[in-house]
Order: structure tokens, then sequence, then C-alpha cells
């Protein structure tokens, strides 16, 4: 969701308490101190070579978590639209996750035994790319490399 207004009016609506004292809404509720949301900064004089990556990343399509609780994170995922299914993904092994799909891309919520660093929910991202790589750890997180045509 990259409008705040439609941010704010979802969240009022599934009586979700959130902090407005800044540009967008944090959610101050427990368990959830790193979800932060960002605007759209996309501009009319955008080019495509503006956001060409050495690496051949197009767009970041999937965050990794593994929460110790992921109930409220659950309640704000279903308020902003998020469709969630229980599978098994590879993060980077075969494990049994939920799948969050939300409008510009899906959340993993992983077990939090998946947590690479203890007390830090955030464990990977996965980007849309003009090559596939497997998963790597990179600065204490997994990151993948996805081509558009692949497989979720």
């Amino acid at each position: 969701m990259r409008d705040p207004a439609r941010l704010r009016a979802a969240l009022k609506s599934a009586r979700l308490p959130y902090d407005d004292s800044a540009d967008l809404p944090r959610v101050p509720l427990p368990g959830l101190e790193w979800l932060f949301f960002v605007g759209d900064n996309r501009s009319p004089s955008d080019a495509p070579e503006h956001f060409a990556h050495k690496n051949g990343a197009r767009v970041m399509s999937r965050v990794w978590v593994a929460p110790d609780d992921p109930a409220n994170l659950r309640r704000v995922l279903v308020a902003l639209g998020a469709k969630i299914e229980s599978r098994k993904v590879v993060a980077p092994d075969p494990v049994d996750a939920e799948v969050a799909h939300l409008d510009n891309g899906d959340l993993l919520i992983l077990p939090p035994d998946h947590q690479l660093i203890p007390g830090r929910p955030i464990v990977g991202a996965t980007f849309t790319a003009l090559e596939a790589t497997p998963p790597r750890r990179v600065h204490g997180m997994w990151i993948e490399f996805r081509r558009a045509d692949a497989k979720k």
C-alpha cells in the first residue's frame, strides 16, 4: 500500500493502534518494533537507467521474517488486504511457512528458529532480477535473486 492516507484508513478500520506523529504511521504493537512503512517516491522523471543495478535486481519482491510471535503481524497484514496461505517454501531450505500476498510483493513468515541473529526477525529478501542465484548470506541476512518468470 503506497498511499499514506489509505494506510491510515486501513489501520483505523481494523481498529489497530498507530502512532501518527511522523509522515508515515508506526504500529506500536508488541513484537512489531522492526515494522515500518515507506511512501511512494516514484517520480514522472524516473527513467529505467535510474534503477539499473549491476547485480541485475529490478525490484524487491519478497521479504522473509521470523518473528517470535507472528499474531500481531498477521493482524496488520490482514488489515492491509493481505491474503495469507500456509505452504512449504525454500528459505533457503524447505520449511513450512505462511506467505502473505500483498499488492506489491510477498512476506514470508518463517518459524522463530529461522532468525539468523537472535532477536532480529528480518532474515532475508528476494529480488526479481535478470538472472537467478541461490540464496546466500550477506551482512546477516539471506539475499535471493529470482528471474521474473521463476516459479514462486
